[in-house]
């Protein structure tokens, strides 16, 4: 399965666990596992998935972490991680995503802080952290963002 382009692993409501394996997937281009809902904690095997380019997980209401690794995917344009209600902390790997340009981070419960590194994402063209109910401090760096069109908050 080295060349598997895109990953669909969807509404699999009580999948606590990522499949083993993530990182034979080296040409990967979009993981999707958006919808599980009982998933804990971020897949193993995430940080050799240097190809994606897209990456889907909303709707992981139990997800508690999202681990480190992040800054391996130089290659990500669009990510998309809202609804994740136990999720407290992000990964400090957002500033060296320099090719980003669509980040969707909404409708949190627990989360207080946003992303550090946003004024690294010289490559945004979309920001929506909308409907953060403890969110205490707006992000910095906004100024840095000379690309972006749509920002909802």
């Amino acid at each position: 399965m080295k060349s598997l382009v895109i990953l669909c692993i969807t509404n699999y409501t009580l999948l606590e666990e990522f499949p083993s394996g993530l990182e034979n997937l080296v040409s990967l281009e979009e993981l999707n596992f958006s919808m599980c809902k009982k998933l804990k904690y971020f897949p193993k095997g995430f940080r050799s998935l240097t190809c994606l380019k897209k990456l889907y997980m909303w709707e992981c209401e139990a997800l508690e972490e999202f681990s480190s690794g992040l800054e391996n995917l130089v290659l990500l344009e669009e990510l998309n991680f809202s609804k994740c209600k136990k999720l407290k902390n992000l990964s400090e790997g957002f500033g060296r995503v320099t090719c980003l340009k669509r980040l969707i981070v909404k409708k949190y419960e627990a989360l207080e802080e946003f992303l550090s590194g946003l004024e690294n994402l010289v490559s945004l063209e979309e920001l929506d952290f909308s409907m953060f109910k403890k969110l205490k401090y707006f992000p910095k760096g906004f100024e840095s963002l000379t690309y972006l069109k749509k920002l909802n908050m």
